[in-house]
């Protein structure tokens, strides 16, 4: 971790593989710690990474938190928190370590997944360890075959396991008034989404808030604007049509709640890289 007096560098890790990008999708198992060559630094992703701790132990910090982890142990990473392990004499860990963006899962698990307030990392019970390392067994072996198959196997698994996870932060998370205030703007989000004047003064009348306090519990808990939760929530629906192919792109865009056609495929292609035409086509 590079230093100097005032304050710690952070930097963007790159895509841990050249298929990232194609498939939205990377996982690993490797070991890291005393006597491995492999070197982190604070860092954080511009996708979602999920790891879990098979053996040894060390030292986890996750943005402002720093705690000693172990066999058991897992955190779903959400996109620019930063984090880096930290090990003591001859302490490794040996963890599965799975990177994926949000086309490889459900629009509601994306929607679950945005509107987590708090850091989502904890021990599993023997129970869970071993339903989720199963499930990334075979989601690893499966990846490294690349059948025709996987991408259907990815999401299989991968939507279970965050199922698996969402369930458990439900029974563990305590809400505050603040926490309460959000999820009634996101419920009423993803029920009025596909209108296009849905703005932030829009929904804070709605749910009772004011525009300042609003868009403040989105940069805060979320980190992430209003704006840009609205574009991937859109984002994320207009996906689940395209995949059941039987709209016309203007009917995506305007059930999804873009002010154009034109509009939509702009944001696409800027979010995804390829038009959503040309992600139809690849379907």
């Amino acid at each position: 971790m590079a230093t100097n007096k005032n304050r710690t560098e952070v930097f963007e890790k790159p895509d841990t593989d050249a298929d990232f990008d194609k498939e939205n999708f990377f996982i690993d198992y490797r070991t890291i710690g005393y006597d491995t060559e492999y070197i982190e630094t604070l860092h954080y992703h511009k996708y979602y990474e999920l790891e879990l701790i098979c053996e040894g132990e060390g030292e986890h910090k996750i943005n402002d938190r720093s705690f000693r982890v172990s066999r058991g142990y897992i955190s779903l990473l959400k996109k620019l928190d930063c984090h880096v392990y930290h090990f003591k004499g001859t302490e490794q860990i040996s963890l599965y370590s799975m990177s994926f963006s949000e086309k490889c899962i459900s629009p509601k698990l994306f929607q679950k997944l945005i509107s987590c307030y708090d850091d989502t990392d904890f021990f599993l019970t023997d129970e869970e360890y071993n339903q989720i390392k199963s499930l990334l067994d075979i989601l690893y072996q499966q990846y490294k075959k690349r059948t025709e198959d996987f991408l259907i196997i990815r999401d299989s698994c991968l939507n279970v396991i965050l199922s698996l996870l969402f369930e458990k932060v439900s029974m563990t998370t305590v809400y505050s008034e603040t926490m309460h205030n959000l999820k009634r703007a996101l419920l009423y989000l993803g029920e009025h989404f596909s209108d296009a004047d849905l703005s932030l003064t829009k929904v804070a009348g709605a749910v009772g808030l004011s525009q300042n306090y609003l868009g403040l519990i989105f940069k805060k808990k979320l980190k992430i604007s209003y704006i840009d939760y609205i574009k991937q929530l859109r984002l994320t629906h207009s996906i689940r049509l395209l995949k059941q192919g039987e709209l016309s792109l203007d009917e995506i865009a305007e059930k999804c709640g873009f002010n154009s056609k034109s509009y939509y495929i702009a944001i696409f292609k800027k979010q995804y890289g390829v038009t959503p035409k040309k992600y139809k086509e690849q379907l």
